[in-house]
């Protein structure tokens, strides 16, 4: 999967149109070679972007992305939220649906998830065994369908934080240990 994303990313339009709201930074399962399917996260910082600057720029994604679905979101206006906004669109590209989650701040350092702070040190330390138990059991998820969003909450579904909870900080290796570990937790 890792492969068709470089692809994606290098000869779609999707870049060249993110670039206009500031500078892109792709983050996620692409930067930790944990892709299980055709989804990307960036982060695209600017001093300068609005919201209106994201309105203004969604007739060019309608031209030059195959786009099945669009999603924006205001955050300006909301104290608690440091985004500016967010833009999120489906779209196929080289027999894949694409989903691309891009959030629009300032400029700054992109930290870890408030609820699991130890997070890119699990990663940074992360061994190639490791990574193919998460591919693996990230696979079997969403072959059962039970890999969700990020308001996903085990035992039911899973995101991907908890998998590399899962794996990385207690080496589970199968989804019954990925269970009984969010089972015993909760």
């Amino acid at each position: 999967m890792h492969r068709a994303a470089e692809i994606m990313l290098r000869d779609s339009p999707l870049m060249g149109l993110l670039k206009q709201l500031g500078g892109p930074i792709i983050t996620g399962s692409y930067t930790t070679g944990l892709m299980a399917y055709p989804d990307i996260d960036l982060c695209i910082q600017s001093d300068t972007t609005t919201y209106q600057d994201l309105i203004k720029l969604i007739p060019k994604v309608h031209a030059l992305l195959n786009e099945r679905n669009l999603k924006v979101a205001d955050f300006s206006k909301d104290e608690a939220e440091s985004a500016i906004c967010y833009f999120g669109v489906e779209f196929d590209y080289n027999n894949y649906l694409w989903h691309i989650s891009a959030t629009i701040t300032k400029p700054g350092p992109i930290g870890d998830l408030p609820d699991l702070p130890q997070l890119s040190q699990w990663l940074a330390k992360m061994t190639e065994a490791e990574r193919i138990t998460i591919l693996k059991l990230k696979n079997e998820l969403l072959a059962a369908q039970r890999y969700g969003s990020s308001h996903a909450k085990p035992p039911y579904t899973y995101h991907s934080v908890q998998l590399y909870e899962g794996v990385l900080a207690v080496k589970v290796k199968t989804v019954e240990e990925l269970e009984r570990y969010f089972t015993n937790k909760a």
